[in-house]
């Protein structure tokens, strides 16, 4: 059997495969964050078609972190019912699935989240939104750690196998982190050990509040490849106290709204030479620590996959050839195919954001 399908685990949690479905951005809930229909499909889908554990798209734990239309919403208790549709399909269909829990931060603006004032971990211009944010004041900052952990017991109550938070690209998690936009003077700000004290008050408080036995991941950025952000020791130093905070499980990714085409969803992903873009940085991690850790990143070989674990990474996580083909694990699997026919155009995210709900544009056509 190939190595790709092999059991694993995130602490207790069996896993039936090494594929994770990397949080995508499905613009399918409704204006206030709320599961509809075709959500609900989506994930049986993706579940039919034999990912191990899929990721939501990025659900926002509090109005004003809403980073784009049809976003997922776990920020009201009203919202749990809708979620556990989602983890019973999954269930219903073989797989697992942890929920992504996200605040924007400056990657949004108030034409998204309806909420006048952005925040974000200094005052600043977000040239990606053309919005400003100011500065969250430091009595604000208990709040926002009990809005990730009231959203991941959310998640728990929904009947989701665990939580991942979202600490990469320029995310709030992301920009605390990184010292091109992190300028605080207080003991948020500084050096990496003050910049990644947001996190890991996020990592405790939801560790206490969801229990000792569901898992946590986080989803990290190696370096943020652009100007004065996270850097790779950094990143490192970084993720030794997140883990000491209670998390199970990293899914090392990189990039940011300001990378360019150093960003976390690249463009033309046409080779095996082109694919697993932070594999370099993943290999890093994996010499420094020995729990669950996976990469993201242009994966779309079998080869490929089956390679980045056997050079030791427990996961691989795959985002947009599982758009055009949710069934690609199963075509590994029974030895239908190699490649994905994944293009990484990006005309998935741009017909999503225009018709209400991410889908391969290219191969639709080919198909109508």
């Amino acid at each position: 059997m190939s190595s790709l399908f092999t059991p694993y685990k995130i602490h207790d949690l069996e896993i039936p495969n090494r594929i994770i479905r990397s949080a995508t951005w499905e613009g399918m809930a409704d204006e206030k964050g709320f599961v509809t229909d075709k959500a609900v499909e989506l994930y049986t889908n993706l579940a039919k078609g034999g990912t191990g554990l899929i990721i939501t798209g990025y659900a926002y734990v509090r109005p004003e972190g809403k980073s784009l239309p049809g976003q997922l919403g776990v920020y009201r208790q009203d919202q749990v019912e809708g979620l556990s549709r989602i983890a019973k399909a999954v269930h219903d269909n073989g797989s697992l699935i942890f929920a992504q829990i996200v605040h924007g931060g400056g990657e949004t603006n108030s034409k998204i989240s309806g909420i006048e004032h952005q925040i974000a971990p200094s005052a600043m211009y977000y040239a990606k939104n053309d919005s400003h944010a100011r500065e969250i004041e430091l009595d604000e900052i208990p709040e926002l750690v009990a809005a990730f952990a009231d959203a991941a017991v959310r998640v728990k109550e929904a009947g989701f196998d665990g939580v991942q938070l979202h600490g990469a690209h320029g995310y709030l998690i992301s920009r605390f982190l990184s010292p091109a936009t992190n300028k605080r003077e207080d003991q948020y700000g500084g050096s990496i050990e003050n910049r990644a004290r947001f996190g890991c008050e996020v990592i405790k408080t939801v560790r206490r509040e969801v229990g000792d036995d569901f898992p946590i991941s986080v989803k990290l950025n190696s370096e943020d490849f652009e100007p004065g952000g996270l850097i790779l020791s950094d990143s490192i130093q970084a993720a030794e106290m997140f883990i000491e905070a209670g998390i199970d499980h990293l899914e090392i990714s990189g990039g940011t709204a300001g990378s360019g085409k150093l960003g976390a969803s690249r463009q033309r992903i046409d080779s095996s030479e082109k694919e697993a873009y932070f594999k370099k940085q993943a290999m890093v991690f994996r010499k420094q620590f020995d729990l669950p850790l996976g990469v993201v990143g242009g994966i779309r070989s079998l080869s490929v996959a089956e390679k980045l674990i056997e050079e030791g990474l427990d996961t691989v996580s795959i985002c947009r050839p599982l758009i055009v083909e949710p069934d690609l694990p199963n075509k590994w699997k029974n030895g239908e195919s190699e490649t994905s026919i994944c293009i990484s155009d990006g005309s998935c995210f741009l017909a999503g954001l225009k018709e209400g709900g991410i889908y391969c544009k290219i191969h639709h056509k080919k198909n109508k």
